[in-house]
């Protein structure tokens, strides 16, 4: 069986074939939860693939209720040496009016990103959609002119962020 944090995930696993496929809807701590109530301890291991840097604590949540948990990190993100040259001149003539940002990581380089190149002023005009508080956390010194978090840590939320915001004046 898969136990999935989410639907992108679990979508993802049923397409490479596996036939048991259940999806925790939410982030690592709903994953945890979830993962108490299907499967048994006892059981035998299971394995947590995940990223390099990880915004959760799934395996200890785990091992600390009795699994038996083996990571295996199984990608990376590479950060950016900084904005690209496209996104320096969207932002300099303010023309983006909402960013979103899937990870606490994301959105404390895109802040950083934006300090690098001095252009934080011109990020008055920007709607921050967030996938998280963690997320959100990282962009209170910026003078952006709304941070908005998603009710649920999930796609379909933030695209739902999105919307409002092209709806809001």
């Amino acid at each position: 069986p898969v136990f999935a944090v989410g639907p992108q995930t679990a979508a993802a696993a049923q397409a490479a074939g596996f036939a048991v496929v259940r999806n925790a809807a939410g982030n690592a701590a709903a994953l945890a939860d979830a993962v108490l109530e299907w499967a048994d301890p006892g059981a035998g291991p299971l394995l947590h693939a995940a990223g390099r840097e990880r915004a959760g604590h799934l395996a200890e949540a785990l091992t600390a209720a009795g699994y038996l948990v083996e990571t295996a990190v199984v990608y990376e993100m590479q950060e950016s040496d900084g904005l690209s040259d496209v996104a320096r001149a969207a932002l300099a003539a303010e023309e983006i009016s909402a960013v979103m940002l899937f990870s606490p990581r994301s959105a404390r380089l895109f802040a950083e990103h934006l300090r690098k190149a001095g252009l934080q002023e011109h990020s008055r005009g920007i709607a921050a959609l967030c996938i998280s508080e963690a997320a959100a956390a990282s962009l209170k010194s910026l003078p952006l002119k709304r941070i908005r978090v998603a009710r649920r840590p999930d796609q379909r939320s933030m695209l739902a962020l999105l919307d409002e915001a092209d709806a809001a004046p």
